[in-house]
């Protein structure tokens, strides 16, 4: 087969759509050595894939990439006579010229459209809404967003498929010392600290675990600091965090890390003593899953697919509570032996996922729809 793959939408792995895509390509690469792949990714970023059976193309990272997209993607798909052309990434072209299958990650813009910029929003809801029409088959991270896709868009059961993503090995092994050291200095990370990482946006919620944090800073003088690492640069309507931080006189506590390069992101999970994820919505969650392969306990809202992946390893929180985020801290914190046996179960449940069983489980998407299709033939 002739497969196509988007990574237009790829910026860098420090957000979810870029990890998706570097971790599920490559399982996928390393597994299939005998079809043929073309990859479209933005200008600027580089593909660490060389094989004989991959060839890549460059296109345009500004707002030209759109336009391209829908207009010259498709002459591209039928240039090459691609078998199947893979969007993973919530997206597909306009012209349909060959099978396509989609990674439709969560449905946020619908559920929780007030966390999204009015013209964000508008896109995003958009370029779904044709992908579900456009689709012969969707893809998506969790069971809970195959049924909210299923029932959001009334389609049926067979053409909506659950493959789970993976935890990257790097997170089960405890870092050399050198490592360890090298991160902590390079970042200025304290000696002790809660953890949250996503990008910095309003439906991960990080706004109320700020003011949770400093209901406990205010009963707690040597409560350990905050870490919130994430990019804001892909990130939005995220100002009102850092006024937070320093109207509460919280600027010797909260730190705040920007850009995580991939490698350092074991460290700074084994490090903290507790990761706490009280995001709003979500069609997975893999940071939770990260930190617990790094066999760290975790607090993660009792919402979307959070309660799913992280299958009663985890704390949960009502994520609209400030005093329900508050204290499911102060208990694990003080815990010593709930930290232990929440560290091990976590560890335990995210073995069970795994990149090259995804890229198995989508491999047999590609074969069914290409048997499909020779069957009408």
């Amino acid at each position: 087969m002739k497969i196509g793959i988007d990574g237009t939408a790829v910026k860098s792995r420090h957000h979810g759509i870029g990890n998706y895509f570097f971790s599920m390509v490559s399982a996928l690469l390393n597994l299939d050595h005998k079809n043929k792949y073309l990859i479209w990714i933005r200008s600027g970023i580089k593909l660490p894939w060389s094989n004989s059976n991959i060839l890549h193309k460059y296109v345009p990272s500004s707002a030209l990439r759109i336009f391209w997209f829908n207009t010259f993607l498709p002459m591209e798909i039928y240039k090459y006579q691609l078998d199947i052309f893979w969007g993973t990434a919530n997206a597909l072209p306009l012209i349909k010229t060959t099978k396509f299958i989609v990674t439709i990650h969560d449905l946020s813009s619908f559920v929780i459209k007030e966390t999204y910029p009015l013209l964000r929003r508008i896109y995003y809801q958009k370029i779904i809404e044709n992908a579900v029409k456009k689709a012969d088959i969707i893809i998506t991270d969790s069971n809970f967003s195959r049924s909210s896709i299923i029932n959001y868009f009334s389609l049926s059961s067979e053409k909506v498929k659950t493959i789970y993503l993976g935890v990257s090995p790097i997170f089960f092994t405890k870092p050399p010392p050198e490592h360890i050291y090298q991160v902590r200095k390079y970042y200025n990370l304290p000696n002790d600290y809660i953890l949250t990482l996503s990008v910095l946006e309003p439906k991960k919620n990080i706004e109320r675990l700020i003011q949770a944090y400093a209901l406990l800073k205010s009963k707690y003088c040597n409560f350990p600091a905050l870490v919130i690492a994430g990019s804001k640069k892909y990130g939005w309507l995220n100002r009102e965090l850092f006024t937070l931080v320093y109207k509460s006189n919280l600027q010797n506590d909260v730190f705040f890390i920007d850009e995580v390069n991939y490698s350092d992101l074991p460290v700074i999970y084994h490090c903290a003593m507790l990761f706490v994820f009280p995001s709003l919505y979500e069609g997975f969650g893999l940071p939770v899953l990260e930190a617990m392969a790094c066999g760290i306990p975790v607090i993660t809202s009792n919402t979307s697919a959070l309660s799913e992946i992280s299958n009663n390893c985890a704390v949960l929180i009502d994520p609209y509570n400030v005093y329900s985020i508050a204290q499911a801290i102060e208990t694990v914190i003080f815990d010593t032996e709930k930290r232990k046996v929440l560290g091990a179960k976590g560890q335990k449940n995210a073995e069970r996922f795994s990149w090259d069983t995804a890229a198995k489980n989508l491999l047999e998407i590609f074969y069914t729809l290409e048997e499909t299709d020779e069957n009408r033939n």
